[in-house]
C-alpha cells in the first residue's frame, strides 16, 4: 500500500497527471458518497452542517475563553457530531425504504434547535450573546422540554 502510495505521488509529482483533474475527482468521490448517505444538500442539510460547524467552533472559543480547554471534551465533541451524522444517514436511508421525505428533515430540524441552544450557552458563557437572548432562549427550552414530556400513565 506504501509503495503504491509512493508511486501515485511522483506520477502527480511528474506532471503526468493533472493535479485539478485529480482532485476535481476526490471532490466527485466524495460529493457522490455523502449524496448516497445524507440525500440531498438542501437548505436543512447546508443549516444542519453549519450548526454542527458553528457549535464546535463556539465550545472551542469557549474552552480558550473560560481557560477549561480539553482534548478529551473536544474528542467527545467529535464524538458526538459523528452519532449524530450517523442518525441522520439512517434517516435518509429510512426515507428511501419507505418513499418518504420527512424523516431526514424532522431529524435534522431537531438537532438543528439542540445546537442552536448550545451555540447560544457558549456564545453567553464567551460574552458575546446578551443575557436577554440566554433568558428568552432557557425559557423557550423550559416550554419544549414541557411539551415533549410524557405524563405518568399517558399515552
Amino acid at each position: 500500500m506504501k509503495k503504491a502510495v509512493y508511486s501515485y505521488i511522483q506520477i502527480l509529482a511528474s506532471g503526468a497527471l493533472d493535479w485539478d483533474v485529480v482532485s476535481g475527482s476526490i471532490g466527485a468521490i466524495f460529493i457522490a458518497i455523502f449524496h448516497y448517505w445524507f440525500g440531498e444538500f438542501d437548505f436543512i442539510a447546508n443549516l444542519f452542517f453549519y450548526m454542527l460547524g458553528a457549535d464546535y467552533a463556539t465550545g472551542f472559543i469557549k474552552g480558550i475563553l473560560t481557560k477549561q480547554l480539553s482534548s478529551n471534551t473536544g474528542y467527545k465533541g467529535f464524538v458526538k457530531k459523528g452519532g449524530m451524522l450517523i442518525i441522520v444517514g439512517l434517516a435518509f436511508q429510512l426515507d428511501k425504504a419507505f418513499g418518504t421525505s420527512f424523516i431526514r428533515p424532522i431529524i435534522m430540524i431537531g438537532y438543528c434547535n439542540n445546537e442552536m441552544l448550545s451555540i447560544i450557552e457558549n456564545g453567553e458563557a464567551c460574552g458575546f450573546i446578551p443575557k436577554s437572548i440566554a433568558q428568552f432562549l432557557a425559557q423557550y427550552q423550559k416550554k419544549l422540554s414541557s411539551l415533549t414530556k410524557l405524563e405518568p400513565g399517558g399515552e
